[in-house]
């Protein structure tokens, strides 16, 4: 661990932490992790971008209002359409399109707790979509797509409730290996 906010930021930009986001992210990061070091936390609670808490829940449309929590958070790497929600006999089918697939999902009726399948498809999504590091009319190719996943973070102070990163799977692995986040 790092004895600093900077410190910790600078050692998550040597892991590559930011390189598959756009430059802008950078601050945010930076601030919010100092923001939560001052406040006698532990750095890596400033990289969670999107909490799974009971907001969303407060909508019509719950799993659809998390899905948008996740694309709000992605910096453009996510952008759902089409957008879904519906439930019948005890379940609720939630579909989206994203980098020109159609997701359909069964999902159980109470959103309280999403099943891992939810964030599968998130994370599938996000695969599909353009890098933000490429440029937008050339023909997408497999090497075009994002690497961008969102990461559940682990030890977090709020107890039960997931707590997601975004950054691409490699550089969460060398974050982990040089003791910046928890596995």
């Amino acid at each position: 661990m790092t004895d600093s906010p900077e410190r910790f930021v600078d050692a998550l930009v040597a892991c590559g932490w930011f390189e598959a986001l756009p430059a802008e992210a950078l601050d945010p990061v930076r601030a919010e992790v100092g923001r939560v070091v001052k406040a006698g936390g532990r750095p890596w609670v400033g990289l969670v971008s999107v909490a799974v808490d009971s907001q969303y829940l407060l909508d019509d449309e719950p799993y659809a209002a998390l899905l948008r929590q996740f694309a709000d958070a992605s910096w453009g790497a996510l952008v759902p359409s089409d957008i879904e929600e519906s439930s019948r006999g005890g379940l609720t089918r939630l579909s989206f399109t994203a980098g020109g697939r159609r997701f359909d999902l069964d999902l159980p009726s109470d959103p309280d707790d999403p099943p891992p399948a939810f964030y599968d498809a998130i994370n599938r999504a996000l695969s599909l979509q353009a890098s933000s590091r490429v440029l937008r009319f050339l023909p997408r190719t497999r090497s075009s797509r994002s690497t961008l996943r969102f990461i559940e973070l682990k030890d977090l102070p709020w107890g039960p409730i997931p707590g997601f990163a975004l950054t691409t799977v490699a550089a969460f692995e060398r974050a982990v290996t040089a003791g910046l986040v928890p596995r």
